[in-house]
């Protein structure tokens, strides 16, 4: 059986650190990506909670979010929302109930009535300290 060197093990330590900071970069960049996106589509963003949530079969699911913060938008905080978006999956668990959230939604107004929808298939974004940075970033930035 071979022996690998002291400076052998540095060698893989090294490319293996390397590996791991490309693939959380990748992640970030991803992220990036996609609340840009949303930033620019946006014509509120808001944080809070849900509240409760109903997903229809083969069709959308109405979600009643309590509004903890405005970040930009008409909806007040404070208020409590009904918000529309297509997910995959049934109801909620109860870790996504609880969780601090950002949303990102644009309206359409229907026989007189504001409706509101995800700005995209991933507009839901469970609140974290990348999540608030880049939120900063695009606070004001709205391009479409």
């Amino acid at each position: 059986m071979q022996k690998i060197s002291l400076f052998g093990h540095k060698i893989v330590l090294c490319g293996l650190a390397l590996l791991l900071a490309v693939v959380a970069r990748a992640d970030d960049f991803a992220l990036r990506k996609i609340l840009a996106e949303n930033c620019t589509l946006a014509e509120a963003i808001v944080k809070g909670k849900i509240v409760s949530s109903d997903s229809q079969p083969n069709a959308f699911t109405e979600t009643r979010f309590e509004v903890i913060e405005s970040v930009r938008g008409p909806i007040e905080a404070g208020s409590t929302i009904t918000y529309y978006s297509f997910r995959e999956t049934g109801r909620r668990n109860a870790a996504e109930l609880q969780n601090d959230m950002i949303v990102f939604l644009v309206s359409k107004t229907v026989g007189g009535v504001r409706l509101w929808g995800t700005a995209i298939d991933f507009s839901e974004f469970i609140s974290s300290r990348l999540s608030h940075k880049l939120l900063q970033e695009c606070k004001f930035r709205r391009l479409k």
